[in-house]
């Protein structure tokens, strides 16, 4: 389910499921509704999707025009519609980075070991351990140090630079 699809309770909600029934102490005024659509309005929790809280109001007697009703009296809301556009962007985002770390890893692991031949043992062991970019750039340092050991500082700058080149920094 998608997160727009799950209506949330608004602070003028809770006040109003605060009072006791019959209670009229407040001088705003409150929204008149019936016991059924209270009830309905006490399982809106941000939790349950759209079709679920209609399937209810349903079985509650009430119609599918409810929901529209609570959230025109202010009781609930659904979701900032750029809100969501802006958090699916950042996930994306994220997906996009973690896929590029992955095969920048990979990529890098395959350079190293044609550059080390067969030295390459410990790097491959670190190698698991990377889980995120900056642990992936720390690891790129200790194989370049590899690389300049054993072969020289040319070639490990060669090596960081293709690599480099794979996952640019963000």
């Amino acid at each position: 389910m998608q997160p727009q699809d799950r209506p949330q309770k608004t602070a003028a909600a809770r006040a109003y499921l605060s009072q006791q029934p019959g209670q009229n102490g407040s001088p705003v005024a409150q929204p008149i509704l019936t016991r059924a659509q209270r009830m309905l309005l006490i399982t809106v929790d941000g939790q349950r999707s759209e079709s679920e809280l209609l399937s209810l109001a349903r079985s509650l007697g009430l119609d599918e025009a409810v929901l529209r009703q609570l959230e025109a009296q202010g009781l609930i809301s659904s979701p900032n519609a750029n809100e969501l556009a802006q958090q699916r962007e950042r996930v994306a985002e994220q997906d996009r980075r973690a896929r590029m770390l992955a095969a920048a890893k990979l990529f890098a692991l395959e350079l190293a070991s044609r550059m080390l031949v067969g030295q390459d043992g410990r790097l491959r062991e670190q190698m698991r351990a990377v889980q995120s970019e900056s642990a992936f750039w720390d690891w790129l340092a200790q194989c370049e140090s590899s690389i300049t050991l054993a072969a020289d500082a040319e070639r490990a700058a060669l090596f960081r630079h293709r690599v480099a080149a794979n996952l640019p920094r963000p």
